[in-house]
């Protein structure tokens, strides 16, 4: 495996078989790689069915990027999108306001006489020495001094990362953390079982905010539309579904996760393309069922995305 040394700024992002680690020189993107157990091992947890037999592999680097240092004119993303008629806003990370492109991550500091709070960490309520109280609010704690650190503390920064933390958003993760009281108390207050998890941006001048939550000027997130990804609650179950570390009882639960979803409205065509694109179709009817194999949780879960 390729190794390198991620620097403060490194952002992870998950993909389905991948991972893609950003710094702000450099994007590296590692492929895992699966490795199939002999399916003749009498291991319990080893099946005769292609979705159930027990995968192992390992993520191997195949691609290193060089990503430009310094964007060219005043904005660095989203603009491709915006040419095609869409008007697009972000969160800033600073006052958490939502603004068209052109504007986040520029307002200004607010001027104070008396400093509270770290320019750079954002500690506080902390009392600053006399040459750092001088500096109003771009006054910084000694422990930022002395690490030389300077940059704007960004506290709406996971806010501008992944977007507003409204009910639809509660509800994609209940779903991932596999909390059903909590996905049943987000669809009774109103969450959307259809929702999709906001399309996310590059943003070179961010700094550590390196993607941003793309949202439409009405205040509408930018659905994200990614087909073989889980970008919606239901395809979320099916996803975490191939969790090798859940065991059969907590795979159930995403199936009652899966029936509360779609008794609210979510759609099943989106989410059966997802299982079958990764386990394929869950046939147990005619001469390929097998006797001895009771049903499981993914038989379970296909037949109601069947319906």
């Amino acid at each position: 495996m390729h190794r390198t040394t991620a620097p403060q700024d490194a952002q992870f992002l998950c993909l389905d078989g991948a991972v893609a680690l950003a710094t702000t020189t450099r994007l590296a993107v590692y492929r895992f790689q699966l490795h199939l157990q002999d399916t003749s091992d009498d291991i319990k947890r080893l099946q005769r069915r292609p979705w159930a037999i027990a995968r192992l592999g390992s993520y191997k680097c195949c691609g290193l990027l060089a990503l430009p240092k310094e964007p060219t004119g005043d904005t660095a993303m989203g603009w491709g999108l915006q040419a095609h008629g869409m008007d697009l806003h972000g969160i800033c990370e600073y006052c958490g306001e939502l603004k068209p492109l052109e504007e986040v991550g520029r307002c200004e500091t607010p001027e104070v006489e008396e400093p509270t709070h770290c320019y750079s960490c954002g500690g506080g309520p902390l009392e600053f020495s006399t040459s750092q109280a001088r500096k109003g609010s771009h006054a910084r704690c000694p422990e930022c001094v002395a690490a030389n650190r300077k940059q704007r503390f960004a506290p709406f920064q996971q806010r501008a990362s992944h977007g507003d933390q409204d009910l639809d958003a509660e509800l994609l993760q209940s779903v991932e953390a596999l909390d059903e009281a909590r996905v049943l108390e987000a669809l009774e207050a109103g969450a959307d079982a259809d929702c999709s998890r906001p399309l996310l941006l590059r943003d070179a001048n961010a700094g550590p905010c390196l993607f941003r939550a793309a949202y439409r000027g009405d205040g509408r997130a930018v659905p994200e539309e990614a087909p073989n990804q889980p970008t919606s609650p239901l395809k979320m179950a099916v996803f975490r579904l191939s969790d090798c570390m859940l065991d059969e009882t907590t795979r159930m639960r995403l199936v009652s996760i899966a029936q509360a979803l779609i008794e609210h409205g979510a759609p099943v065509a989106p989410a059966r393309h997802l299982f079958e694109l990764r386990y394929g179709p869950c046939e147990r009817e005619g001469d390929d069922a097998d006797a001895d194999e009771a049903p499981n949780a993914f038989h379970h879960l296909y037949n109601l995305l069947r319906e």
